[in-house]
């Protein structure tokens, strides 16, 4: 077999050089699964956003809301420190809101290119929060006085009223009346969910589950070298540096994948079996005998 000869002190610098870059990689994940995660929810100082024309999907999505009643109503960023194989994600929020429909909308990208999404929410004055997004149908929450479905649109008026559908019930079984909007306190109320135990669970279980398939993309090929070169030689420390600096790269490109294949389940999801939403009766959400019954329907695809 080829070798490279090389002397001892620098074949040694080059597995500390590969080892360091490994243990780098992976900090972000052992400080998750030590419980280190922080979210950070915080209100951006200075005037409330104004619609921008510069990119076409913002300006019809934003002109959207606008017709809807929706004005600026500030921004906030959320970081989120040791989360997942970020040293640190940032995601800026674009908040805009409605005294008629008496909710705030949140309009954000999870990172560049990957396209805007929508968040409708409204809270209550017991502190009860009802989310209602344009993307991930299949992500439902109903638990520590909140509660969020997916109804996948690009239609915001669609959205809306599947929100106001979901907000004129709980308004219906709690006898609890919608709070004003108001950014601080919406942002108040984010972090304390964010704050609760089963928050903390799940980051802990998503650093674990990163940290697993990282290693994996890594070591699984970084391990066929060594066997094909064996562990003395030059090349070995050298593969296991080169291929864990490519990570962070191939980590991106799985991860816009994956968003695009979030985006392409929510559409065929829509195409094949359109959301079932509950519909409250013209007559303000009570049935003929004045029970309050709600039926179901669908609400065909745009």
């Amino acid at each position: 077999m080829f070798h490279i000869h090389i002397s001892y002190p620098f074949w040694l610098a080059l597995w500390i050089a590969a080892g360091t870059v490994l243990f780098l990689l992976c900090l972000p994940m052992i400080l998750g699964l030590l419980g280190a995660t922080r979210i950070v929810l915080k209100i951006d100082d200075g005037t409330p956003a104004e619609e921008s024309d510069d990119d076409p999907q913002s300006s019809v999505l934003l002109g959207q809301l606008r017709s809807l009643g929706f004005t600026p109503f500030g921004s906030y960023t959320t970081s989120m420190w040791f989360f997942m194989h970020y040293w640190v994600k940032r995601i800026h929020h674009r908040m805009f809101a409605s005294e008629r429909h008496r909710c705030c909308a949140a309009v954000f990208e999870l990172f560049p290119g990957d396209g805007l999404r929508v968040t409708l929410t409204t809270r209550f004055e017991d502190d009860f929060l009802v989310s209602t997004a344009n993307a991930l149908q299949r992500l439902t929450i109903n638990r520590d006085s909140f509660s969020r479905i997916g109804f996948p649109t690009s239609d915001m008026t669609e959205l809306l009223t599947v929100h106001e559908q979901r907000v004129a019930r709980r308004r219906y079984e709690s006898s609890s009346e919608i709070a004003t909007p108001s950014l601080t306190e919406l942002v108040r109320r984010a972090r304390e969910l964010e704050s609760r135990p089963g928050s903390k669970r799940r980051a802990i279980k998503w650093a674990w589950r990163r940290l697993v398939s990282t290693l994996l993309v890594i070591l699984a090929p970084w391990a066929l070298v060594a066997y094909v070169l064996e562990i003395q030689h030059a090349l070995t420390p050298e593969a296991l540096l080169l291929i864990a600096l490519v990570q962070p790269f191939v980590q991106r490109q799985v991860s816009r994948a994956g968003a695009r294949e979030t985006r392409r389940l929510d559409a065929a999801a829509r195409l094949d079996a359109p959301p079932r939403v509950e519909e409250w009766r013209a007559d303000g959400g009570r049935g003929p005998e004045g029970d309050g019954s709600i039926t179901s329907s669908s609400v065909p695809p745009r």
